[in-house]
């Protein structure tokens, strides 16, 4: 049991927002950030100690009182240069009934009640309740972190979720109302596009990155705009990304009254060499 050993911490970036704060104590300490990409209920965990070792065990993550735990959609082990190891783990904050009501969807309906979820009376009824965060499986030892109510830090993610969008030259009600995002007209032929091409210079030296990328999209449905989002990656392979998704060909977001209007999509990409 793991408790705060320092405040929350909100940094804003050009495209991303997170959570930082450290837990537990000399000898115990653990480094915990949370960061989001886009406004939604998604985000992605990290978790760095140089007090435990990370184990081999797939992680799970307990939230509050909850009687099942989760298995995070995205794991992956992140080596830094002073030689630190941490954990990145994908997942969110909703309840296993909205879990399950959003698996139900699919493309532009999925998108659109995906973003709705970030401000639903539900999700922050939830964060009020949630007080801990338990992690198994991933540092030798199950932990448990006394965060305290979710819901102060998740307002100020939503705070910057919102800035950040004016940052890019949208206007946040506007996407918050969007009656269709943009999409690609032909998803499959844009992953390929980027699955079928590795960055040169990093195949040769057998080098993996996770990215995130974002597009801007104005209203004609044309690429005009490439961001790496992630702070972790080569440029090689955000600039092998961005060329070959510039290429893309995309249907425009539509405002509430069904008017098309600029906007933006995102993906992640993970380069990986076996």
């Amino acid at each position: 049991m793991l408790g705060p050993s320092s405040p929350w911490q909100m940094h804003y970036g050009e495209d991303s927002c997170d959570l930082r704060r450290g837990f537990g104590s000399e000898g115990e300490g653990m480094f915990f950030e949370l960061r989001q990409f886009e406004p939604g209920p998604q985000f992605l965990l990290l978790l760095v100690s140089a007090d435990f070792a990370i184990g081999e065990e797939r992680p799970s993550i307990r939230y509050g009182n909850d009687a099942d735990v989760i298995s995070p959609a995205t794991v992956q082990i992140v080596a830094f240069d002073n030689g630190l190891e941490g954990i990145l783990l994908g997942d969110n904050l909703l309840s296993p009934a909205s879990r399950d009501e959003l698996s139900e969807l699919e493309g532009t309906e999925r998108s659109l009640h995906h973003r709705a979820l970030m401000h639903s009376a539900d999700l922050r009824a939830r964060e009020t309740a949630i007080e801990t965060i338990t992690v198994q499986n991933t540092f030798g030892e199950d932990f448990t972190l006394r965060t305290g109510s979710m819901k102060p830090p998740m307002d100020a993610m939503r705070e910057c979720m919102t800035a950040m969008v004016a940052r890019w030259g949208l206007d946040p009600d506007i996407q918050r109302t969007l009656s269709r995002p943009a999409v690609p007209t032909d998803r499959y032929r844009v992953t390929r596009s980027v699955q079928q091409v590795y960055a040169r210079s990093m195949r040769m030296t057998g080098e993996s990155a996770n990215l995130r990328i974002r597009l801007d999209i104005d209203e004609q449905g044309t690429v005009t705009g490439c961001h790496s989002q992630m702070p972790i990656g080569h440029d090689a392979f955000r600039k092998n990304a961005c060329f070959n998704l510039m290429r893309g060909q995309f249907e425009p977001a539509l405002d509430a009254d069904g008017n098309p209007v600029a906007s933006y999509w995102t993906t992640g990409i993970v380069y990986f060499m076996p």
